[in-house]
Formats: structure tokens, sequence, C-alpha cells
């Protein structure tokens, strides 16, 4: 493989060849899709400057598209009761990459403290709006003077989206008081799940019609992986953390909004990961607590 391709986001290992979705083409720049030769992650070849960043993440691109106006609580339901098991009633919570604010508004309803971060200001405005709770950029975020510290750190379909999960964390943890949790939650594109075989095998179909085929999309998941390559990422970042809560969950996403037969899919995809046997090892979703003490 080319040294273009860089190396893996979350071990830092060396490109293995191209994988699905093999490559797409989003304003004029095309990004290829790799493999990690040491732990079978996929990621995305080159990651997208700032100005493509920009463009991606503005409001109008991406959380008008993917949140709702409608704030429907109950599918932070989980969370909320995941959270009052191992926090403190009324704690500091941040949530980092608060997207519309939907989960800060069901904590505040919970009583705890909240503080959001979001990529850009437009969208820590809409956040802040929607949640009743104070939202910073990024940007703002790290530049501030004042040190605020956390009970707890939760990330939501964020890790996915970073350039640097790694150093994002560490930066995390300066933030996180001491015995804190850090709460994780978003896909694993690479787990064990019906729908991840039938995508795949659709998609090697096309490149085998179509070799030179180059599809249309836009690069804001910069990996896929699966649990066992996402957990050894924090051990090796966190290697004192103390696992909590571990569970993997199958969503059928993105087959659970197709045509009726994605739809069929997705809804099998769910039925097998409720099987005993196997459904410590399907699922296309995770959800991770830790303290670090």
């Amino acid at each position: 493989m080319r040294k273009s391709f860089g190396v893996c986001p979350l071990c830092g290992g060396k490109p293995k060849g191209l994988a699905f979705p093999y490559r797409i083409r989003y304003q004029d720049n095309l990004f290829h899709y790799v493999r990690c030769c040491q732990c079978a992650t996929v990621y995305v070849s080159p990651v997208p400057d700032a100005i493509t960043f920009e463009s991606m993440y503005a409001p109008e691109a991406y959380h008008d598209l993917h949140y709702g106006l409608d704030v429907d609580l109950l599918a932070y339901q989980k969370s909320i009761s995941l959270l009052n098991t191992f926090a403190l009633p009324g704690c500091g919570i941040l949530d980092f990459g608060c997207g519309a604010g939907h989960f800060l508004l069901a904590c505040r309803l919970q009583g705890f403290r909240c503080f959001g971060v979001e990529f850009s200001r437009d969208a820590a405005r809409a956040a802040a709006q929607c949640s009743g709770v104070a939202v910073v950029s990024v940007a703002d975020w790290l530049s501030s003077d004042s040190v605020m510290l956390f009970d707890a750190i939760h990330l939501g379909d964020v890790l996915e989206h970073l350039p640097d999960p790694a150093g994002t964390l560490k930066q995390l943890l300066a933030a996180l008081k001491p015995n804190g949790l850090l709460f994780f939650e978003g896909p694993l594109e690479e787990n064990a799940s019906l729908v991840l075989w039938a995508s795949r095998s659709v998609g090697r179909l096309n490149r085998f019609l179509r070799p030179t085929l180059v599809g249309e999309g836009v690069p804001t998941h910069l990996f896929r992986t699966h649990s066992k390559a996402q957990k050894a990422f924090f051990n090796r970042l966190i290697p004192h953390a103390i696992e909590l809560y571990w569970e993997l969950d199958e969503s059928g996403w993105p087959y659970a909004s197709g045509g009726r037969v994605k739809r069929m899919i997705a809804s099998l995809a769910r039925r097998v990961s409720l099987v005993p046997v196997i459904g410590s090892m399907f699922g296309n979703r995770f959800r991770l607590i830790l303290r670090v003490p």
C-alpha cells in the first residue's frame, strides 16, 4: 500500500488494502477506505482537511438532516438509566459532541448539571437552545483559560467522527475528576452483523462488476471498527480504567431506514442479536462505561 494512505487512527497500524465501501467522492475529493493490517479497522484516507470538515458539519448539511425538530427523549432512556445507576445524583456531566442537544436535555431533566461541546459555534448555539444548557464550540472549549472538571464525560456517536480519537480522549481525561466516569456509545460497523455481511456482499458484487466505480457520499465516519479493536483502543489509552459496563446492541442501521428488503434484513439482524448464544458477539453498536481512578 502507498504511504499516502496513512496509518490506522485506532492502533497506528499500517494499511493492508482497500475495503468496503472502497472509495467515495465528496466535493471533488477522492476518499479511500483502507483496512488496517494490525487491528482490521477500516479507516478513511486521506483525513478530510479543515475546509472539508466545515462543509461536512455545517448545520444545514449535517445536524438539520440527522436530527429532527421533535425531541424524542425516549431514545435516551437506556443511557439515562445507566447514568442513574453509575453516577451520583446531580453530578456534573460533559456531553462532548452533543449534536442537537437532545441528550443534554434528557440529562438536565433528570437533575444532572450539564455542559456541552459541539463542532461549530452555530451548532453549539442550536444545541444550547434545544437543551437549555450551556454549549460551546470545540475551538472555544480548547482555548478557554478556565479549567472545568466533570464527574462524567459522555461521547455518543462521536469517536468515529474524530481525526485523532486518541488525542481527543487524552484532552478529555484532563477534564475528568478523579474516579470520574467515561461513557461511550457508538457504532461498530465492522462487528459481526447480518447488515454488515449483506452490505459487504452487495459492495463486492458492485466492485466486481464495475471495478472503477467511485461512490458518492460524505466521509463523516472516519473509521469503521469492531468490538475487539474498539476495546483494545481504550485498554491501550487508559489501562488503569475499570470497566463498569459493556454492551453490544444491534440497530439494523443503515438498513433499518431503507427499502423493504433492507428493512427485512435489519429486522432479522436485531432478532439474531437477541439470541443469548450469539448475542454476545453480534451487534453493530456498543455502550461502555469506564471509571478512571
